[in-house]
């Protein structure tokens, strides 16, 4: 499939550094490609800026769709905040 994209939305989320919460996040999408998943998020409230010094493989995403009360979570692979926007690369899980 290559070429295709996929989108993926949500209304909230939360980057969390093991128990830890990193940053509250308003509306979300993620885009997979056949390069991976790639997450831009709106970030609400304030940023635990130590806790983005640690390797972005110690950083997880939660998130969540309203439409189906489902809850995902992935793992980051590399991780920039800026302007009040998140983006960041997730691995997929099995």
């Amino acid at each position: 499939m290559t070429g295709t994209t996929y989108t993926i939305t949500g209304v909230d989320g939360m980057l969390k550094w093991n128990y830890r919460e990193v940053a509250v996040l308003g509306p979300w999408t993620i885009t997979m490609t056949g390069k991976g998943l790639d997450l831009t998020a709106h970030v609400v409230g304030e940023v635990d800026q130590y806790a983005t010094t640690m390797q972005p493989s110690a950083l997880t995403f939660f998130g969540s769709r309203q439409t189906t009360g489902v809850r995902w979570r992935w793992p980051v692979t590399s991780l920039q905040i800026a302007n009040g926007t998140l983006h960041a690369c997730l691995t997929q899980t099995e």
